[in-house]
């Protein structure tokens, strides 16, 4: 099972859905405009809290709306980070393998320690622990993505 990534209302994407392999090296490729940077800067954003960040958090989300997700799935742990305008209204619930979920709000705090704690183990460190045996390529054109893969 690898990592799935489901960008909602987030900048130029309305709705985005992007699968990535447990292991190997990922290339995400495409045209101009096509949201290969704002996938990064999604991932980025949750990983190191920029969505804390009232310009940043803003900058995320898709003009002429009022909020955008970030959801993440790897393993059967979930991650749904919500994005308003509105500081108060942004939660991140994690919903773990067996079911249980936490959801943490802007207003109520503990977001670093939910993010830390738990999700960086299981999502993030990922990138650090990458065996190279495939290399795939995310070829991503317009809002559809087309995989290439090479190798084993």
């Amino acid at each position: 099972m690898g990592i799935t990534v489901i960008l909602k209302n987030i900048q130029s994407i309305k709705y985005c859905k992007y699968e990535f392999p447990e292991t190997g090296l990922v290339t995400i490729v495409g045209g101009n405009s096509n949201g290969k940077s704002i996938l990064i800067k999604a991932l980025e954003s949750v990983s190191k809290l920029k969505i804390k960040s009232d310009e940043c958090r803003k900058a995320l989300i898709r003009r002429g709306e009022e909020v955008g997700t970030i959801f993440i799935l790897h393993n059967g742990v979930a991650l749904n980070v919500e994005l308003s305008k509105d500081r108060g209204a942004c939660s991140v619930t994690l919903q773990r393998a067996n079911g249980e979920k936490v959801r943490r709000t802007f207003r109520d705090g503990g977001i670093e320690e939910l993010l830390y704690d738990e999700i960086k183990r299981s999502f993030f460190s990922r990138y650090s622990r990458m065996r190279y045996e495939k290399y795939y390529q995310l070829n991503i054109m317009g809002n559809e993505m087309e995989k290439i893969i090479y190798g084993k």
